[in-house]
């Protein structure tokens, strides 16, 4: 992980999209890498919308 890695906090939703796009090309080890960054970000917020934390795990 790099230093801008550790400095930027992403959006939950900006590394589901990355995600997605991958599943889409097929590379599904890079896509589970970023659903799981998703995830990490998600359980930093508290206004996350109800469901969606379900919604990522059932994409993993």
């Amino acid at each position: 992980m790099g230093l801008i890695d550790l400095i930027s906090i992403g959006r939950p939703e900006k590394f589901e999209q990355k995600a997605d796009t991958y599943v889409g090309s097929g590379a599904y080890g890079k896509a589970k890498i970023e659903y799981e960054k998703a995830l990490a970000r998600l359980a930093r917020r508290p206004d996350a919308p109800p469901g969606y934390r379900n919604q990522l795990e059932d994409k993993l």
